[in-house]
Order: structure tokens, then sequence, then C-alpha cells
């Protein structure tokens, strides 16, 4: 068995574990193939949101952002971050402003 193989069968068993992924990857799962995913380290998110990796992980942890597992670390999906970016707003503020 390749290590192609093995990481291949890594992500089928993940695919089919339900409460291992996040609901926004599992329909991502179902609409694209993952090799069109581009994944982002906690590091490179807390980057780009200008947040501590703290921050990201609470969000992880709690499912506000959906992340894969790889042993010990965490991957994100770059369009989960933008997506989040979009929803996420000032509170007080509305919509229309």
């Amino acid at each position: 068995m390749c290590v192609y193989d093995t990481v291949n069968a890594r992500i089928s068993y993940a695919v089919s574990e339900e409460s291992f992924w996040s609901k926004g990857l599992t329909e991502m799962a179902e609409e694209q193939n993952f090799s069109d995913v581009r994944f982002l380290t906690v590091s490179e998110v807390a980057q780009l949101m200008r947040v501590s990796k703290m921050t990201v992980y609470r969000l992880v942890h709690s499912g506000e952002m959906p992340a894969v597992q790889f042993g010990r670390s965490y991957r994100v999906p770059e369009s989960a971050v933008t997506d989040y970016v979009k929803e996420a707003r000032v509170e007080g503020q509305s919509d229309t402003a």
C-alpha cells in the first residue's frame, strides 16, 4: 500500500464518520472534489483574519468554522474562512449600512 492509498483510506474513513465533519464540510464533500479544495492551517487563518490562533481554535471547536483534523492539527477550507468573514458583522450595525 503506497502513501497515496493510505491517505485516501483515511480521507474516505473520515468522510464516513459523520461526527468528524462539521456541517459545512459534509455539504462541501457532496458538491465538489477534494482536489479542488484549498486547506489552510490554523496559523494561516489567524493571519488572514488578524486574530490569535486560539480564537481560530475556539471557532473550530464551537462548530462556527468547519475544519478537518489530520492527526493533531486542523485544516480549514479557504471557502469556510471567506464565508465566515462575509457572515460576520459588528453588533449594532444594520445590514443596509
